[in-house]
């Protein structure tokens, strides 16, 4: 019983990681010209991040029924956060080692 409930925050951990691809695959939908104008965008990967650590907090909180160990939902929920927190500090500071090349 004890490796069912693992297994089911395995899935749940899979299910953000892949949505997060997805979202990520996605966010080059916008360009003019897909296949020409892809290159990769720190940015892109920052924002992705962001919608990662938010969907991981309001999917847990709609799914808690279904996640009984409160220590390992705190977790997620903490990593969501510190996640959401970094990300939007990276998106916002520029200081990422390819966006200071990029403004010099």
């Amino acid at each position: 019983m004890e490796e069912k409930k693992h297994s089911n925050y395995l899935r749940f951990l899979a299910m953000i990681g892949t949505s997060m691809v997805a979202m990520f695959v996605l966010t080059y939908t916008n360009s003019y010209q897909i296949f020409d104008h892809f290159w990769f965008s720190e940015t892109r990967l920052f924002m992705t991040l962001i919608m990662g650590g938010a969907m991981m907090i309001i999917m847990l909180l709609y799914m808690i029924k279904m996640y009984a160990n409160r220590i390992i939902n705190a977790g997620i929920v903490i990593g969501g956060v510190l996640l959401l927190a970094a990300s939007i500090w990276l998106v916002r500071s520029q200081v990422s080692p390819m966006l200071i090349i990029w403004r010099e």
